[in-house]
This record gives C-alpha cells, sequence and structure tokens, in this order.
C-alpha cells in the first residue's frame, strides 16, 4: 500500500508548481503510512518519498532548498494550522516529521514564524501557575474525589499484607490452606464498604466531582501544550543541528522554566527536549549534562535535591568540564549549560571539588570578543562574594573582568553589590 501510495503521490508532483501544493505533499510525504514500508528512508533515514519531491523541484531556479525558502510562509501554514500540528494524533506526526524537513532546509525562515505560533504552549508561567494540589486532582481517576493527606503531610502509603487477619473455624474448614487468603479478602471488602451518603452529602460530593473535572481538564490541557510546544522544538533541533546552534539561547530560555511545573508535571517531556538542546551545541555533551540541567532548572536548591539527583548534578558538572576538554565553549552553548554551573557555584552543597570546577568553568569564559551573559555571571559572582568566602576572590576578580566589558543598560546589575553588608564585597563591585 505504501509503494503504490508513493507512486500516486509522485504523478502528482509533475507540472505542479512549487507554492502550489508542495504543503499538502510534504504532510503526506512524511505520513506514517509512508513509512511503513519496505525502502521508506534513504541512506540519511529521511523519508525516501520527500527526497524524490526534492529531486522534482530540483530543476526549478536556485534548486528545491530555493523552493522551499520561497514557499515558507505556505509550508509553515500547513504544518502550524489544524490539519497539522493542531491536528489528530496522525496529522500531528506528519507534521513534526515534516518540520523535521523544512529545518533542514529553511530554518532561519520558518524559525520566527513556529516559535510565534508555539509561543502560548511554551509559556512557562502558565505550566508553573499550576499547583501541586491541581496536579494531584489530575493524576485522580475520574469519578473520585482527590485525597491530599500524603502531599500534605509527605508520607506515601504503601500496601501492606495484612497478617493479623481473623479467620473463622467454619472458614478454615472449608478452605483449608486458602483460609487465610479468603479471610484478607472479606476483610477487605467491608472496609472499602462506603456508608450511605444523605442528600446533603450527596449535592456536596457531586459538586466537588465537577469541580475537580473542570480542574482536571485544564490541566490536561496546559500539559498538552507544553509537551506540543516541545515536541515542536525537538523536531526543529532533529532537522538541523548545526543551524540550530545560533538559536541555542533563545530555546534554552523556553525550555529550562517548564521544568519547574508543580510535581514534574512535563519533566519527561522536558528531559527529552534537553537531549536535543544538548547535541545541538559545539561539543557532544554526555547524558549526565541534558539530565543535570532539568534538575537544576527544577529545583530552587541544592536541598531541594533528593540523594541521587544531586548526584546526577554533581556527575553532570564533571561531565560537562570533560567534554569540554579544556577549552571553552561558544557562546551559543555556553547558555546553554550555564543553569548548571550557576547552581554548583551558588550552592556549596555540591562539595568544594565541583563548585571548584564550576567556577574555573565560567572564568573559561570571559574573552571581551563573545558577547557572554555578563550580567547574569555577575549577579551570580556578586552573591558569591557575599555568601562565599572561600571563593570570593576568585569570584571578584572574574566580576572585574566582566564588568569592563559590561552593557550600559546592564550596570544595574552592580547596584545590589553595593548594599553588600561585607566591606570587601562593596570595594570589590565599587572597583
Amino acid at each position: 500500500g505504501s509503494v503504490r501510495f508513493r507512486r500516486a503521490l509522485l504523478a502528482a508532483v509533475q507540472g505542479v508548481p512549487p507554492g502550489e501544493m508542495l504543503g499538502q505533499l510534504m504532510l503526506m510525504a512524511h505520513s506514517p503510512v509512508m513509512l511503513s514500508g519496505p525502502s521508506s528512508r534513504d541512506g540519511s533515514g529521511k523519508p525516501a518519498c520527500w527526497g524524490l519531491v526534492a529531486q522534482r523541484y530540483a530543476k526549478e531556479e536556485g534548486g528545491f532548498a530555493a523552493a522551499v525558502r520561497k514557499a515558507s510562509a505556505v509550508l509553515c501554514d500547513a504544518v502550524l494550522g489544524e490539519y497539522g500540528i493542531r491536528g489528530s494524533a496522525f496529522d500531528r506526526a506528519c507534521a513534526l516529521g515534516s518540520l523535521e524537513s523544512l529545518a533542514g532546509y529553511a530554518l532561519d525562515d520558518v524559525l520566527p514564524r513556529v516559535l510565534e505560533a508555539v509561543a502560548g504552549d511554551l509559556d512557562g508561567e502558565t505550566v508553573c501557575a499550576l499547583t501541586a494540589k491541581d496536579i494531584v486532582v489530575y493524576r485522580t481517576p475520574e469519578g473520585q474525589l482527590a485525597r491530599f493527606e500524603q502531599l500534605e503531610s509527605g508520607y506515601v502509603p504503601q500496601e501492606q499484607e495484612e497478617k493479623n487477619v481473623k479467620i473463622s473455624k467454619e472458614d478454615k474448614k472449608l478452605y483449608g490452606a486458602l483460609a487465610k487468603e479468603f479471610a484478607a479478602e472479606k476483610a477487605a471488602k467491608k472496609k472499602d464498604e462506603k456508608p450511605k451518603m444523605t442528600k446533603q452529602e450527596e449535592e456536596v460530593f457531586r459538586a466537588r466531582l465537577a469541580e475537580e473535572a473542570g480542574v482536571r481538564a485544564t490541566v490536561a490541557a496546559v500539559k498538552a501544550s507544553a509537551e506540543l510546544g516541545l515536541s515542536v522544538l525537538s523536531a526543529l533541533c532533529r532537522g538541523n543541528r548545526k543551524g540550530m546552534h545560533a538559536h541555542l539561547p533563545a530555546v534554552s530560555r523556553l525550555v529550562w522554566p517548564l521544568a519547574r511545573a508543580a510535581q514534574r508535571l512535563v519533566l519527561p517531556s522536558v528531559e527529552e527536549t534537553a537531549v536535543e538542546v544538548a547535541l545541538c551545541c559545539s561539543v557532544r555533551l554526555s547524558p549526565q549534562v541534558p539530565k543535570a540541567l532539568c534538575l537544576v532548572s527544577e529545583a530552587p536548591s541544592y536541598a531541594d535535591l533528593a540523594p541521587v539527583d544531586a548526584a546526577n548534578v554533581k556527575g553532570g558538572v564533571r561531565a560537562l568540564v570533560a567534554d569540554m576538554g579544556g577549552y571553552p565553549l561558544p557562546m551559543e552553548s555556553f547558555e546553554v549549560v550555564f543553569p548548571v554551573l550557576r547552581f554548583a557555584i551558588e550552592n556549596p552543597g555540591v562539595g568544594s571539588e565541583v563548585q571548584d570546577l564550576a567556577m574555573k568553568t565560567v572564568a573559561q569564559h570571559a574573552s571581551p570578543s563573545e558577547a557572554w551573559p555578563r550580567a547574569r555571571i555577575i549577579g551570580v559572582l556578586i552573591g558569591v562574594m557575599v555568601a562565599n568566602a572561600r571563593l570570593r576572590k576568585a569570584a571578584a576578580d572574574l566580576a572585574l573582568k566582566h564588568a569592563a566589558h559590561l552593557a550600559p543598560h546592564d550596570v544595574a546589575e552592580l547596584l545590589d553589590g553595593c548594599l553588600a553588608a561585607e566591606p570587601v564585597v562593596r570595594g570589590g563591585v565599587l572597583d
């Protein structure tokens, strides 16, 4: 079936101007149906049918890439419309695959349109406005009321086998070895039996069910929206890793805030996108690095990390330093990894070894020729000067290097340091 589908699709291409049907052809060429048969992908893993479409339009002036750029508005409309990422699961699969290919040919043309279209989906404030109680309601099955006891106490109940079940003589005689199991089952049924509600209690119960159904629908919509936005960013990264490097600062600022959603609502999707973003960096980063980036984006401080997560953060810093091989990163890649370095510098709990590694790594990125995020770096260093006597001198020296090239509108970042209680900090900032 997929082979015949490909033949029909290619026949439809003949004699059609690029902008007229290219959007529909692109979606069809990337459909799961077209990619299900033998030889459905070429040697590079791209849809074979899309490659044949490219060959058909290669004769156009400027080649296929020029045709795609010329028709980028039409193609974006097809991908981002109601039969694209906003459509059914099938439509979305076609659109995300198309977006990968589109990024390979015309990333700079399509990226602004795509980011504008998914800006609302990637709004971190909307996702983080959901409370932990909202997530508990969302995870409660339909028809049941949410229970918040374990959320408030931190206690996680575990099912335990009933050891002291009373077994009647009759049951023991009738069921023998199965008597204990049978008695436990009867006890459980009795425990689950609910007392009959009064009419007023029933009304309250139904009202609460309706209220929680609304909360559940809201959380589901926000979650689906954020996951859609993240899948779009992942598709762009997969489609053009080299080209996406220039856009990493903007993309990473969209991804990390979503990790702060209550109860790790969209963390799995954030982790998947973080891996794709990391693959667009100038050096190949170890898997520990994007994992650590997600963890530090989620946790306000080191004390909020579980022991296993704390170990992963420290491992992420060490892996990053090893991946860099002693050389500084370009500004775009540095913007991606800066959050984990900042976290290590600001939190002595990571240990002096990891903290020193992070400090030395940030110090590598102070050359006057690059547009480093100097204001944010200085803000972190002033905090270190105030809170960490051991690193105070190193932080002051590095802050001076960045301050010499600070943009005029960023000088305000230094003003807070002038109010520090420690004279040495005030002196360093004034210098």
